[in-house]
């Protein structure tokens, strides 16, 4: 399973998912990686949720939200 995440007011995610998120242990994959093309950006990220247990899934969500408020990241769900 996975959930597709868009960053309101970012046009590119891969500068946020490599170096803020990165740095905050938030390993997660930007949306350009979905998109044909180098010069591809994209205001999602997608995380995945594959492997997880619902124990470890209860550990791993509040540590992405309160990572996204300390960033000061605005996110909306998309399906």
């Amino acid at each position: 399973m996975f959930l597709w995440v868009r960053f309101l007011g970012v046009q590119d995610s891969t500068p946020l998912v490599m170096g803020r998120l990165l740095e905050r242990k938030c390993l997660i994959v930007t949306g350009s990686a979905f998109v044909d093309g180098t010069d591809a950006r994209s205001p999602y990220v997608r995380i995945s949720f594959s492997l997880a247990t619902d124990r470890k899934m209860e550990e791993v969500i509040p540590h992405v939200t309160c990572t996204c408020l300390i960033l000061n990241l605005t996110c909306c769900h998309t399906t």
